[in-house]
């Protein structure tokens, strides 16, 4: 039995060590991140911008033509005769790929 509490009590000083160089190394993070921070601040003051806008994270926009340019695809597949299909809406790019095959 004191065998066991011996592997134990080597267990839990090798957690605890563990967790103390994790702590240091999310530390050294924590200030690579103030590090960029300050960067992109500089940067975006150089280019004019407000440093509160370089703050928030960049989100990717919505991509607002590609659902519609898979319902002309399909729709594209569907017509039979270009004639359908109003001016506006035939892509020079559809009428070629129909042209050439």
């Amino acid at each position: 039995m004191s065998d066991a509490m011996q592997v134990a009590q080597q267990r839990r000083a090798g957690y605890q060590k563990a967790i103390a160089q994790k702590e240091t190394e999310i530390a050294e993070l924590k200030e690579f991140i103030e590090d960029l921070d300050n960067f992109l601040e500089f940067g975006q003051s150089l280019l004019g911008k407000d440093p509160a806008e370089a703050a928030r994270p960049v989100s990717r926009p919505v991509n607002p033509v590609q659902q519609p340019q898979q319902q002309n695809a399909q729709k594209a597949e569907d017509d039979d005769d270009w004639g359908e299909e109003e001016p506006q809406k035939t892509s020079i790019a559809r009428v070629l790929s129909t042209r050439t095959g």
